[in-house]
């Protein structure tokens, strides 16, 4: 098995992506080297088929713009280096988190600092075309909060894309057009987490019927029921991650 492993590039030794290979009769790695240079692979994701690996490159400016970007990579399974086959502007600063619909035809990526969220149509040959659609969040009260985009997800049955914003303290959830690749806001009421949350990344129990939330400035794991099918997130309960001593 191939670990792929991204790292950040700027005011660092580091200069992109890193491979080894692991033995899981053993548990042991054994390093490969760099096998991409690419400008700071935070996150990492890859295709189904083990043919594809994507990027994002946590940048600030991207093309003069206010923007970070994402690589598609093709897999040499022989040697574990990676080719680049494209790269697209994420629409939204410092993309943080990446991941594939459950089709593998869309690319759903995180912009943190920009505070948004872009879906990119992906190529039977692995290639990204640009972004279709661009979306974001607002504040409940209408002002104040800044959105920090945090990680970007699927449910098990491709209609909803869900997305923890880590500014507005709310979980995200979008419709999902599979086969246009477009997202709208769902109707639901937002999903507010208690002040001081902060919701970073978040996992669906094997079940489909919860969702665990991790939320980094308040240190606790929130609960929440999943509806699949309005698309309905209902907070459960809430606990610290660490004793209160």
């Amino acid at each position: 098995r191939l670990v792929y492993i991204g790292t950040y590039t700027e005011k660092t030794a580091s200069k992109g992506i890193y491979a080894f290979r692991f033995d899981d009769g053993t548990g042991a790695l054994a390093p490969v080297g760099l096998v991409a240079e690419t400008p700071s692979p935070s996150f990492l994701t890859a295709s189904a088929n083990g043919r594809f690996v994507y990027a994002v490159n946590e940048l600030q400016t991207f093309g003069g713009e206010p923007s970070g970007s994402v690589t598609a990579f093709a897999v040499d399974p022989a040697t574990a280096k990676l080719t680049e086959l494209n790269v697209q502007a994420t629409k939204g600063a410092a993309p943080c988190h990446l991941v594939l619909d459950k089709s593998g035809r869309f690319l759903a990526v995180a912009n943190y600092s920009g505070g948004n969220y872009s879906l990119f149509p992906v190529g039977s040959d692995g290639r990204l075309q640009a972004a279709a659609t661009v979306v974001a969040g607002k504040p409940a009260d209408g002002a104040g909060a800044k959105a920090l985009g945090h990680m970007v997800g699927f449910d098990a049955q491709n209609k909803y894309l869900i997305t923890a914003d880590k500014g507005l303290n709310q979980m995200l959830v979008f419709r999902f057009d599979s086969k246009s690749g477009q997202l709208t806001l769902n109707d639901t009421p937002p999903v507010m987490l208690p002040p001081g949350s902060g919701p970073r990344h978040y996992v669906f129990h094997p079940s489909g019927r919860w969702v665990f939330t991790i939320n980094e400035q308040g240190a606790t794991i929130t609960t929440f029921a999943w509806d699949a099918k309005t698309g309905g997130l209902t907070a459960r309960s809430s606990v610290p991650t660490r004793p209160a001593d």
